[in-house]
């Protein structure tokens, strides 16, 4: 599996999701503008979809970087979904913002763990910012 820190928009956007909903999955690229859609577009994601869950999870890419790739290579997926999005911070943000609209909305069921997962990434990330800024000459010693 690649590491987050190298996962761009679609990418992100597809980890956060659940690809075995794939109907939920496509309407989520598509209000970000991340994929093209139409009916032949739509079925083949679709297809990308089966072929990545019958993959092993163990070997190669990850299941949303291999659909990412495929919707790219397809010509399915659009620029905007290249923006780099290191650890899924802007997409968990976009499906928060989507899933708050209220009952019906897309994701809005997890709503509550969409925000929990921010919140325990804004705190990872001010940790690690944290000892990212200390002094060199403060590490390791006393």
């Amino acid at each position: 599996m690649e590491p987050p820190s190298t996962w761009n928009l679609l990418t992100a956007s597809l980890a956060i999701c659940d690809l075995t909903k794939p109907h939920s999955a496509w309407a989520f690229l598509v209000v970000q503008g991340l994929v093209s859609d139409s009916g032949v577009e739509r079925e083949t994601f679709f297809g990308i979809i089966q072929q990545a869950l019958a993959q092993s999870p163990t070997v190669g890419l990850s299941a949303p970087a291999f659909v990412a790739n495929s919707l790219t290579h397809a010509g399915i997926a659009t620029a905007a979904g290249r923006d780099p999005d290191p650890n899924g911070e802007r997409a968990l943000d976009r499906m928060a913002a989507i899933a708050s609209w209220g009952p019906g909305a897309l994701c809005n069921e997890r709503l509550e763990e969409l925000r929990s997962q921010q919140a325990s990434f804004l705190k990872w990330r001010n940790k690690t910012e944290q000892v990212a800024r200390k002094p060199w000459w403060k590490f390791g010693g006393k």
